[in-house]
């Protein structure tokens, strides 16, 4: 019974374990998506200025100095934050198969522990049935015995009975 016990009570924080861990993975699926989407709009930004995002390709398409020195500034400003998607959506993505890789681990953790949980169940309730039938054994042996020694004092099965309880509550 006591193992029943603590196999329920790691089950259940496995399932708690597992069920955390599952959330974190949502919430890093989550960023991972804003991530993407993230590389996605500088995608869009770069196809819309003409896919050129370097200094050659504002240089060439520079219609004069100011314009030249207007288009490198928005190239490195590009630059820079394609950099900072790009970086984001790498961190979301590690993120998020690490923690899918942990919700894997406590899920099966919890399915292991349910699984002894359960194996700890039927041992107790075996033991239970082994112990019940001990006492009906110990019961019908009392009894048995009973008879033979009414039989030998020439007493009634009643009379021994009674003698018997008087001894054992004096115990």
């Amino acid at each position: 019974a006591e193992d029943y016990a603590a196999a329920t009570v790691a089950r259940d924080e496995a399932r708690q374990a597992a069920q955390d861990a599952a959330d974190r993975e949502l919430a890093a699926q989550a960023e991972l998506e804003a991530a993407r989407g993230g590389l996605g709009a500088l995608a869009m930004e770069a196809y819309r200025s003409g896919g050129a995002m370097d200094a050659l390709g504002a240089f060439l398409s520079a219609d004069g100095f100011e314009d030249l020195l207007a288009r490198t500034e928005a190239v490195e400003r590009l630059g820079s934050q394609a950099e900072r998607a790009v970086q984001r959506f790498r961190a979301a993505d590690l993120v998020s198969r690490t923690l899918a890789a942990r919700t894997q681990d406590a899920l099966a953790l919890a399915e292991s522990t349910a699984t002894a949980a359960d194996d700890a169940l039927a041992a107790a309730q075996a033991a239970q049935v082994a112990a019940e039938e001990q006492v009906a054994t110990a019961a019908a042996e009392r009894e048995r015995l009973l008879v033979l020694l009414a039989e030998q004092r020439r007493t009634t099965v009643d009379v021994e009975r009674a003698r018997q309880d008087a001894v054992e509550a004096d115990r």
